[in-house]
């Protein structure tokens, strides 16, 4: 089932706070909730832990109860294409000139299209994905006028036919 495989994804976007039991229902079944959803989730829960059990990942207890709340935890650094982004654009919002330019460089080249495309449909994704494609077309933005100040336009020309290419009908 695609269910546990996208519990795992929303605990990792949720990574820092981690995920209400009702958030997550709301997220893997919809907008009604009752007891069988509630045994669904408790379902999915542990079924992502056998799966996560039968990886080769060290054996740990990844998903972590706390209440009301489901959260991802483990002995060793997991990188979130989606944290590193944040983390770039306040980066890049403080720095100034070719540092600047730098970490928007990063920023951008991070960005590969929808965000989770498998995903479709789903209310907690078009939301995530409206607002990292903000975020990657602010930073375009922002990065194209730099290089234009600098007369850099083969720069420019390569980073807006990959934008033109990852957005071909906008």
């Amino acid at each position: 089932s695609a269910k546990p495989i996208q519990l795992l994804q929303l605990l990792f976007y949720d990574r820092a706070t981690g995920i209400s039991r009702h958030r997550a229902i709301e997220a893997l079944y919809g907008p009604e909730t009752g007891i069988d959803t509630a045994n669904n989730l408790n379902a999915t829960v542990s079924q992502l832990r056998r799966l996560l059990r039968d990886t080769i990942l060290p054996k740990e207890n990844y998903i972590h109860t706390d209440i009301d709340r489901y959260s991802f935890k483990s002995s060793f650094p997991v990188q979130v294409d989606t944290e590193e982004v944040l983390s770039l654009q306040r980066e890049a919002s403080a720095a100034k000139g070719r540092e600047q330019m730098e970490l928007l460089y990063r920023l951008c080249s991070l960005y590969h299209g929808r965000f989770l495309p498998e995903l479709d449909g789903e209310d907690w994704i078009e939301a995530a994905r409206i607002y990292y494609q903000r975020i990657y077309r602010e930073s375009m933005d922002q990065l194209c006028r730099m290089l234009w100040e600098t007369r850099a336009y083969q720069k420019i020309f390569r980073l807006t036919d990959r934008a033109a290419r990852l957005f071909p009908f906008d």
